[in-house]
């Protein structure tokens, strides 16, 4: 398997590993087993491991786009992921759209993602794993800032 990503050299990768957004026509099936529906278009960022199956089964829904690095990555790589979730969650939210964001990496990355994308931009919900499930963080507003 090999992927490339814009301004990357082609790297040959393990089978178990994978770079770069996955379309959700790529993503499994419904099993049936699912309990929550999320009610906007999921966008998943998984880096370091793989979770997009756990997401359906919770939210029982194909993730609009998922961004997917199934394996440590470098500081260096954050421009390009950064870029893929940002056209991934502007894409999601056209036409007014609510976005589901899934949150599975680096702290620096998240942080980075929230700069990028900033308040009051686009309709989002952001999602974390706590507690054996992914569990809505409260949003913030710049009434909580100010």
């Amino acid at each position: 398997m090999e992927r490339t990503n814009e301004n990357q050299k082609s790297t040959p990768l393990l089978p178990a590993q994978t770079s770069g957004e996955t379309p959700a026509s790529q993503t499994p099936a419904l099993t049936g087993n699912e309990s929550e529906s999320a009610g906007g278009k999921i966008v998943v960022l998984e880096i370091g491991r793989p979770i997009v199956e756990d997401v359906i089964a919770q939210f029982k829904q194909q993730p609009f786009r998922v961004i997917s690095y199934k394996r440590p990555i470098l500081e260096a790589e954050y421009p390009v992921i950064l870029r893929e979730a940002y056209n991934a969650i502007r894409e999601a939210s056209r036409g007014g759209s609510e976005v589901i964001l899934i949150l599975s990496g680096t702290l620096a990355l998240a942080f980075q993602l929230g700069q990028l994308v900033g308040l009051s931009h686009f309709k989002l919900r952001v999602y974390q794993f706590s507690g054996g499930r992914y569990r809505e963080v409260p949003p913030v507003t710049r009434e909580v800032m100010f």
